[in-house]
């Protein structure tokens, strides 16, 4: 009994040590900790992304988007599908997207850059790699001559910059997340296009 009374005061002791700014550090340091999971849904496309986020260091995260389809299968030939919906999706296929976010905040949240290297054999009707597009360069003319020969009309390797804003909300684990920024992609002809997009999304800070 004496001696477990021995080892609490010690202990005591030796935690009665730390200083404030010791304890301050250590509930930092666990704060700085940044895991999350978002999911970006484009229900209009028939599309939703699912992306893992990672903190790298104190501000600066690494993440991996997986797009994912669930369209109609209405024809064997993509095309065809596509041009018959009109605004719905080649469901042939996936994206994959590997991304490292700059945060300007340790907790992060508020403005952040990111950049992105894809992999994505997704095509859209009107030839987009990525949901809520608001504009998109591949003129029509040039579509049209690489569908005379072939069958996809873009190459699956690209790469985006973007620029957004994350807010953590109380109880500081919902993330509320908004990206716009800019993709390139080469045609299968090797002709480069750009495509300007929105990728609003939810999620949940671990």
């Amino acid at each position: 009994m004496k001696s477990f009374l021995l080892f609490v005061i010690l202990l005591f002791i030796h935690l009665d040590s730390f200083s404030e700014e010791d304890i301050e550090r250590m509930d930092n340091g666990k704060k700085e900790k940044h895991m999350a999971v978002r999911i970006v849904p484009a229900f209009f496309w028939n599309t939703i992304g699912i992306e893992f986020e990672r903190q790298l260091k104190q501000k600066i995260s690494v993440g991996l988007n997986t797009t994912l389809t669930f369209g109609r299968d209405i024809d064997n030939d993509r095309l065809i599908q596509a041009n018959a919906q009109g605004s719905a999706i080649l469901n042939q296929g996936i994206g994959i997207d590997l991304i490292i976010k700059k945060y300007f905040n340790k907790g992060f949240t508020g403005l952040f850059f990111s950049a992105s290297a894809s992999f994505n054999s997704i095509e859209y009707f009107n030839s987009d790699k990525k949901p809520y597009t608001l504009y998109n360069s591949l003129l029509r003319k040039t579509k049209d001559e690489i569908l005379e020969t072939n069958t996809n009309v873009t190459n699956s390797y690209g790469a985006s910059l973007g620029i957004g804003y994350q807010m953590i909300m109380i109880p500081d684990h919902l993330i509320v997340n908004i990206e716009s920024g800019i993709a390139t992609y080469l045609t299968v002809t090797n002709v480069p296009f750009f495509s300007l997009y929105l990728a609003p999304s939810i999620g949940y800070k671990f």
